[in-house]
């Protein structure tokens, strides 16, 4: 018997020999040496430079120093990183995928500072509209009388809310950014008296007595390590749902082991715990309740990002023995109709509703 040594796999990305352009089959990446990001060509739409006029991952270096380094080299993934003292100490990290549109960032600010910071990123888009997440809600930053979700009246433009994403759009192209670790942007050159509604520009906020000199943490409480973490993507047409799920993705990566307990086989090709049938309707949390999962169950929470009620079925593994709507407490509200293992729920337009199920011990058939 005679053994041929196998083809080796490609890398998931190449770089130039001065380690300052990555490039995989979707996106160019040119950095500098402090890690920002100086262009951004997605090759699946023509070609079409994404960063600028300005930079993207910019904390406002006046100058290009630093060193780039090739941390990470496969068939997966390509990890550059960069480590600089302008204007801060901070290291940062870019990473390209096989196949996968969407642009890792990585950063980690390793010294005190004490004045207000800002990861600047500024995209190559003219006059666009931006949509970010509020606390249980996708918005549009823009005020009422021009067709947002801004108050005209008693409102505070300066910084916005940034959650999971922001996603900016002219009105056949978009670039996302999901945020990991930053809860506030400031679009463009908003003050607190005005809304600087289409900006290409997001400003994330990266610490610092950011409203009043005086109020807040003073001097970051002394801290000198900070982790802020971003990804990119775009997109043809904007979508709630898409968006959140890319967020999701990037910020929630997978966790692997080994499962046991279980009579017979799951199947070798594809497993999930449950389905959805509406593409609106995102998975937002599953998880035992609060007395214990063979006290009482799992709570699931599901969202409609969908502006109008949503008829799913959400179809589990096991067969259902129980259902019922709760409060987001966990208390039951009402029963809730479901047929084997499929849960018949009912969501209203941009709403979340909560649900508590226990299943019957046979996996269904």
């Amino acid at each position: 018997m005679k053994f041929r040594k196998g083809t080796p796999f490609r890398n998931a990305a190449t770089v130039s020999s001065d380690n300052t352009v990555i490039e995989n089959n979707l996106y160019k990446i040119t950095i500098d040496k402090t890690g920002a990001l100086t262009s951004l060509v997605d090759k699946k739409n023509n070609r079409r430079e994404c960063i600028g006029p300005g930079k993207a991952n910019d904390l406002g270096s006046a100058a290009d120093r630093g060193v780039i380094t090739i941390e990470n080299a496969g068939p997966v993934s390509v990890t550059l990183k960069a480590i600089s003292s302008d204007p801060l100490s901070h290291t940062t990290r870019i990473t390209l995928y096989k196949d996968l549109a969407r642009v890792d960032i990585d950063n980690q600010i390793t010294q005190n500072f004490a004045d207000v910071r800002k990861w600047k990123f500024a995209f190559n888009l003219n006059n666009p509209e931006t949509w970010h997440e509020e606390v249980g809600s996708v918005i549009k930053a823009k005020l009422t009388s021009n067709g947002g979700h801004y108050s005209t009246v008693n409102a505070s433009y300066k910084y916005q809310t940034l959650n999971h994403f922001a996603s900016v759009n002219e009105s056949n192209f978009g670039i996302t950014l999901s945020n990991r670790d930053c809860y506030f942007m400031q679009l463009g050159n908003s003050t607190l008296t005005s809304l600087d509604e289409t900006s290409n520009t997001l400003n994330v906020l990266a610490g610092g007595r950011a409203v009043l000199p005086d109020r807040g943490i003073k001097d970051q409480d002394g801290d000198t390590l900070f982790n802020q973490s971003f990804s990119i993507s775009t997109h043809t047409s904007f979508d709630e749902a898409s968006e959140m799920k890319f967020a999701l993705e990037h910020q929630n990566p997978f966790a692997t082991g080994r499962v046991t307990g279980e009579i017979g086989h799951y199947p070798e090709t594809f497993f999930s715990c449950l389905t959805i049938s509406d593409p609106n309707v995102l998975l937002w949390t599953l998880k035992p309740t609060e007395e214990g999962y063979a006290s009482r169950g799992i709570i699931m929470r599901a969202w409609n990002f969908g502006s109008k009620a949503s008829k799913t079925n959400i179809t589990y593994s096991r067969n259902i023995a129980e259902a019922y709507q709760a409060s987001h407490v966990e208390t039951d509200i009402s029963v809730s109709p479901y047929s084997g293992s499929a849960l018949k729920a009912n969501i209203p337009g941009k709403g979340m509703n909560t649900y508590r199920l226990r299943f019957s011990h046979e996996r269904k058939r």
